[in-house]
């Protein structure tokens, strides 16, 4: 068994940059990477944080959920599409750092569709789509 921290318990307090830094200071082997911000969705991103990982190994990331992870299931097919190019980038920063895992929070439930039943042919196509390009 792994057991690791991921970088979002320092959201908003410090960078991946310096999260891992700090991550490889307390001996920490497993990370979570936290993607903060649509920059760092790409492999040139995934290059630079390879020089902070060291010792630790990235074993996911994930993003902030409403950036663009609502979207890979909207109705709008162009908002799809400029989502799945997101994720796309997402994935290759992941790829660049060895991550292997991608935290997907899914479908944003807002109050006002809580009774709005679920398209579950939609997000099938959708999740097979994803997967694919995972």
């Amino acid at each position: 068994m792994e057991i690791g921290v991921s970088t979002a318990s320092l959201f908003l307090r410090a960078y991946n940059e310096e999260a891992l830094t700090l991550l490889n200071g307390i001996d920490a082997r497993v990370a979570e990477v936290f993607l903060q911000t649509f920059s760092e969705y790409s492999a040139t991103f995934g290059e630079r944080l390879k020089g902070y990982l060291n010792n630790v190994k990235a074993h996911s990331v994930h993003v902030v959920t409403t950036q663009y992870e609502p979207q890979l299931f909207a109705e709008n097919e162009k908002a799809f599409y400029d989502a799945l190019d997101m994720f796309e980038g997402v994935l290759a920063c992941a790829k660049t750092i060895g991550a292997t895992n991608y935290t997907m929070h899914g479908r944003a439930y807002f109050k006002k569709n809580y009774s709005t039943p679920d398209d579950i042919e939609r997000y099938v196509k959708r999740f097979n789509i994803i997967c694919d390009l995972a």
